[in-house]
């Protein structure tokens, strides 16, 4: 009688990239997917960050407040006249 055959034994690792190793173009295509997705997610945060502070400005113009940095630049008033007068607010 011939003894059973030893079972072969192979690692988790080996396991696991034996087929990403048979597949060389899907792994190259799914990496590349993944890493076009987090760029377009990024994009869109960059996008809605941007839009939200144009239309805060957009805002605070049609409200009549001075934008930032443009009361004092070139003019004759002191400077903390300038930071006072931007601090207060109007009473009606």
């Amino acid at each position: 009688m011939n003894p059973a055959p030893a079972m072969l034994t192979l690692s988790p690792a080996a396991l696991f990239l034996a087929p990403l190793a048979q597949h060389k173009g899907r792994l190259a295509v799914s990496v590349l997917a993944i890493a076009l997705g987090v760029a377009l997610g990024y994009a869109v945060q960059l996008i809605n960050a941007v839009a939200l502070n144009e239309f805060s400005q957009a805002v605070r113009s049609l409200a009549g407040e001075p934008s930032r940095g443009s009361c004092c630049v070139n003019s004759s008033t002191s400077a903390a006249f300038c930071h006072t007068a931007s601090s207060s607010t109007p009473s009606r």
